[in-house]
């Protein structure tokens, strides 16, 4: 799913966590910067659906989520900690959409890190993106529509960066499969024959070995 396609449903989650309170305490609290997955949903119906998790997954996800969120959002730590005394079942729906798009990410850095660190960027932006969306919405703050078109910008930046990126990733594989396909098609014969000859090989020496009559033919003559 896109990311600009999922804003709308995001920001409609995160309304209820403002409008809870948790970021409006004060005029001057610091505002937490919520990645977007917390409430991950493709339409804004979905976008509150409770995640159930057991006590012990909920405990397991908490150890790898939020030395995460300390490491990269660390203003969303006081976030979460006051919407499990609040909210606990939208506190576990949180730790559980978290921990879904890092592991995403935690696989996509195993299998590319370019890609990692351009989803990481999108992550962050998105999340802000979001959360000033909800805070219009759920306290009716004037829209600083300058910072917000800032923030978009940059979104499609990063998306750009993406494809660029993955066009060079694409370029490259296309240059190896080339390769592989010349060398594959020089000496079509040759490469046939060692084949079919190495098959042959691999038969004979599968084949059961037939016993020796000898002894037979001995025991035969005695009589």
């Amino acid at each position: 799913m896109s990311i600009s396609k999922r804003s709308f449903g995001l920001a409609f989650g995160l309304v209820a966590i403002v409008s809870a309170g948790l970021f409006a305490q004060s005029d001057t609290t610091p505002v937490a910067e919520t990645p977007p997955v917390i409430l991950e949903a493709s339409t804004a119906d979905d976008a509150r659906q409770p995640v159930k998790v057991a006590d012990g997954l909920l405990q397991e996800s908490e150890a790898t989520v939020l030395p995460f969120v300390e490491q990269h959002h660390s203003q969303l730590l006081s976030v979460l900690t006051a919407l499990k005394l609040s909210n606990p079942k939208e506190y576990e729906s949180a730790i559980a959409d978290i921990n879904k798009s890092l592991r995403r990410l935690s696989q996509l850095e195993k299998r590319n890190k370019a890609l990692y660190d351009v989803d990481l960027d999108a992550w962050k932006t998105q999340s802000r993106i979001d959360l000033m969306m909800a805070r219009a919405i759920a306290k009716e703050h004037s829209l600083d529509e300058s910072a917000l078109r800032s923030l978009v910008a940059q979104r499609r930046t990063i998306q750009v960066k993406r494809l660029k990126i993955e066009l060079e990733q694409l370029e490259d594989r296309k240059k190896q499969l080339q390769d592989s396909l010349v060398r594959l098609e020089e000496n079509e014969k040759e490469r046939v024959d060692q084949q079919v000859l190495g098959m042959l090989k691999r038969i004979d020496s599968k084949k059961p070995k037939k016993k020796n009559n000898d002894s037979t033919k001995v025991e035969g003559a005695s009589k």
